[in-house]
């Protein structure tokens, strides 16, 4: 087929293990601590560093994947598609220890398997392809869903990303079997009553107020899973024009139907009298909450966004019939960052959507605290 320059059909599958974690859980480590009087005579005395567990052993990925690789019409259109199927077996995790028999409260085991489902897909081609002028594009887009599919015996649960104080609310990510990843582990928001005071949904999906009298029911058994933090799909877009000496790139990319937690908000965003220093917000859209702070789904946003995340314009200067050193120069202005377009109500929607506490944005993290700035970069690049 002459329409047809390259296809291709691929099948791989492959175990590997896991070494993302520190040495010493499996060997007796001791260390100085506190000193302690013998004799009159202060010694120091030694401990273990860790609880030690002689049963560990590697954690196991395996994938399967299929893809397809294709170029077409002298090579004009390209792109390639795969699909993919992991699960991780035997997962290494820190975990919760009682003390006693153990001297310290967290150990690291093999607690269970994870699985892991997406697709990936890229798209380019040479829009236009003439003498003076050139314009490609490319597209890759992707989706991933993950699943813990057992953590161990039947009730078993791990409650993750402890909420700090003031207030002490909560932790807001439960982990445990048949859990997709990415949900978030809060209290459903029902509304206000009449004295801005929280009302959420019970376990039975019933209207009851967040603290009545003396009695809470900010308990873990009206808690709710909620929200999905890992974005349905992953989307990127280049483009690229020439024209004579003249070039142009155009960067952008995008998360699609993703939600996150904003701490920032739920820290910054209230009128009360223990926090002077709020948000904006404070005084409009959460103006009529008379009540402190509380771990629910209100503080939870569409984080959908698309961003130019640079631009760079360049022009080249043929040198070689003024000079044999210099074959050309080129002057290029880059700017990066350039804007973000979304309706998230926090500070950066480009949030950690990786692991298995994805979709916060932290108070105590100054990535997320300070927003992004633009950068401008005026260059020229010499070809000797």
């Amino acid at each position: 087929m002459k329409w047809v320059n390259d296809l291709k059909v691929r099948l791989g599958y492959g175990v590997t293990g896991n070494n993302g974690f520190g040495n010493g859980y499996t060997t007796r480590m001791y260390k100085a601590n506190d000193m302690w009087p013998t004799n009159g005579i202060w010694q120091p005395g030694y401990g273990s560093v860790r609880n030690v567990n002689p049963d560990l052993k590697w954690e196991e990925k395996s994938e399967l994947n299929f893809g397809l690789d294709f170029s077409l019409f002298d090579d004009r259109l390209w792109g390639k598609f795969d699909v993919y199927h992991r699960k991780v077996d035997d997962m290494l995790y820190s975990v919760n220890a009682p003390m006693p028999p153990m001297v310290h409260d967290k150990i690291m085991k093999n607690i269970g398997s994870l699985e892991n489902k997406g697709w990936e897909f890229e798209l380019g081609g040479d829009i236009v392809r003439r003498k003076d002028f050139r314009y490609s594009s490319s597209l890759r887009l992707s989706h991933n869903k993950s699943k813990i599919n057992n953590m161990g015996d039947d009730g078993f649960f791990l409650d993750q990303v402890t909420f700090p104080s003031p207030g002490n609310p909560g932790t807001a990510v439960r982990l445990q079997n048949g859990v997709e990843i990415g949900q978030f582990f809060v209290y459903k928001y029902a509304g206000l009553d009449e004295d801005g005071k929280w009302m959420i949904y019970d376990k039975n999906n019933e209207i009851v107020p967040a603290v009545d009298g003396t009695k809470s029911n900010l308990v873990a058994e009206n808690k709710h899973f909620v929200g999905n933090a890992i974005p349905k799909v992953i989307l990127s877009w280049d483009h690229t024009f020439r024209y004579k000496n003249w070039d142009l790139s155009v960067f952008l990319r995008s998360w699609l139907d993703y939600d996150v937690f904003s701490q920032v908000n739920m820290y910054y965003g209230l009128a009360n009298d223990s926090q002077l220093n709020v948000l904006k917000s404070a005084y409009t859209r959460n103006r009529n909450i008379k009540d402190e702070k509380i771990l629910c789904d209100y503080w939870i946003d569409d984080a959908s966004f698309l961003k130019i995340d640079a631009v760079n314009l360049g022009y080249t200067l043929d040198l070689k019939r003024w000079t044999r050193y210099i074959q050309s120069a080129k002057i290029y202005l880059t700017i990066r960052d350039v804007a973000v377009f979304t309706n998230y109500n926090g500070i950066n929607p480009e949030v950690d959507i990786n692991g298995l506490n994805p979709g916060f944005e932290y108070v105590n993290n100054t990535a997320s605290m300070y927003p992004q700035t633009t950068r401008f970069t005026l260059g020229v690049q010499l070809t000797f």
